[in-house]
Parts: C-alpha cells; structure tokens; sequence
C-alpha cells in the first residue's frame, strides 16, 4: 500500500513538472485497505490541476470476482478526479462480465498469451471478438500486448483491434516513421 502511495505520488509529481502523462500500475490489495483510498484520494485532490494525466492501472491476475467491491470504488474515485484507470494484462482468468460492471473503466490492456491463443484458437478468437464488441459498446479502449510478428498484428487487426504493444507494434512505428512522406505536386 505504501509503495502504490509513493508510486502515484511520484507520477503526480512528475506530471506537475513535465506536464506529461504518467501510468502507475498499482496492487489489488492496497485498493482493499480504506485507508489506501482514503490516502489515495487526498492526494488526488492535492494535485487537481494534473489528474487528468495520471493513468492507474490494476494487474489482471490480482483480480478476483472478491475483489470486484474494491475495482468498483477505485473505478469511481478515479473516474471523479479525472484520472484513467484500466485494467492490465487481462486474460483467462478474469470475467468479461466483471469488467462491464467498472465504473471508470477506460482500457484493458489485452494478455499477451491470449493475444497470441487469438492468433490460432476459435475459442480465444471468438473470446477477443467478444472483447471488441464490448469495448466499442462502451468505449473502452483495449490494447494487444506483447505482439511478436506482423502475422499477430494483422490477425488481431482483423478482429476488430486498433491499440498494440510490443515488439510487431515498436517495428511498425520505426517503419511508420521512417517512410518517406508522399506530398502531392500542383
């Protein structure tokens, strides 16, 4: 709980002075302790002006249907003070039908194992379409993580996916950034 206090407070701290965004992943167990949120949400309140830049995320795995009151609550204090909040590294484990009932919620970002199961299985194909079409729904954002090669990339493209990370994702922003831009001649 402490080290999540401290975290954010750093990632306020830099924001007031860089003015940029600043994500901190913090542990499902410090948003059980009402005193973490209390905390929480007077630090907050002290940095007002650059909440909005502050993205909090909570790690999927640490994520139990038990745990649900807590991701509500944290979904809310955040949502009120302006700040992102998601949900990271969600996979197998965690209920489709949970997440819909955050509120606040703006990104998931997408397990890198079922990004790639997507990439060869119905059943995780047919679970990522599912995903999509709930995001849309309800503007969620959802980012595939860990993408090796082009092939996952444009398999999940084809899914319905427009946020990616890793080494697919880096390779087309070189790519992307180092073609030559065309310009049209009068």
């Amino acid at each position: 709980m402490e080290l999540d206090l401290r975290a954010v407070a750093l990632g306020l701290a830099q924001i007031a002075e860089q003015g940029q965004a600043v994500a901190v992943n913090c542990a499902l167990q410090s948003t059980q302790h009402p005193m973490f949120m209390r905390r929480l949400d007077e630090l907050l309140t002290r940095y007002a002006g650059h909440t909005h830049l502050l993205w909090v995320e909570v790690r999927d795995p640490d994520v139990a249907s038990v745990a649900l009151p807590s991701l509500l609550g944290l979904g809310q204090l955040l949502q009120r003070h302006g700040c992102q909040f998601g949900l990271d590294n969600m996979g197998w484990s965690y209920s489709l039908r949970q997440a819909i009932g955050i509120e606040g919620l703006q990104y998931i970002k997408l397990a890198p194992d079922l990004c790639r199961a997507a990439c060869q299985s119905l059943r995780a194909r047919s679970l990522v379409e599912v995903m999509v079409a709930w995001a849309k729904r309800s503007q969620c954002v959802l980012v595939a993580c860990g993408l090796e090669d082009d092939s996952q990339l444009a398999a999940l493209k084809a899914l319905g996916l427009q946020y990616f990370s890793g080494q697919a994702a880096t390779q087309l922003s070189r790519r992307a950034a180092t073609a030559p831009t065309q310009t049209a001649e009068a």
